[in-house]
């Protein structure tokens, strides 16, 4: 759960647990003969979860980026020169952070859709990578 004091207001600790708990919720339910990708989204994931967004717990910010690093389900798919190359170009010519395309770029070839609340991933650089994009819990990081 989102750590209350971490908020500037009640409102604002209470919209982000509302999208806690929807986005809890969407999780849960992929199946579990869903393959799931990731290369550096763990690094990603800590930022946002712990210190932006929902500033959660840094205990359980640390054990999740674990689960997702060990987690047997997640195929992992290494970034080489060329992918960070790749992204270094696409992140010049968008003005995104380099980051969010590293999430994309080395595992694109595997991806059929990109769930995401990350406003930059519609932006036309994002949709000119043919890979159908969207936001499940209607709201924008």
């Amino acid at each position: 759960m989102p750590v209350k004091e971490k908020f500037r207001n009640k409102l604002e600790y209470e919209e982000v647990l509302k999208v806690h708990m929807e986005a809890r919720v969407f999780e849960k339910g992929f199946k579990s003969r869903d393959n799931l990708y990731g290369t550096s989204p763990s690094c990603r994931n800590f930022h946002v979860l712990g210190f932006r967004g929902f500033k959660l717990p840094m205990d359980f910010v640390v054990e999740y980026v674990n689960v997702l690093l060990f987690s047997e389900r997640i195929i992992k798919v290494p970034v080489t020169s060329s992918h960070v190359q790749e992204a270094l170009k696409l992140s010049r010519e968008s003005g995104i952070h380099i980051w969010d395309f590293l999430c994309i770029v080395p595992i694109r070839e595997y991806l059929d859709r990109i769930y995401t609340v990350d406003k930059y991933f519609l932006h036309e650089t994002f949709q000119k990578l043919g890979i159908k994009i969207e936001n499940p819990l209607e709201i924008l990081d």
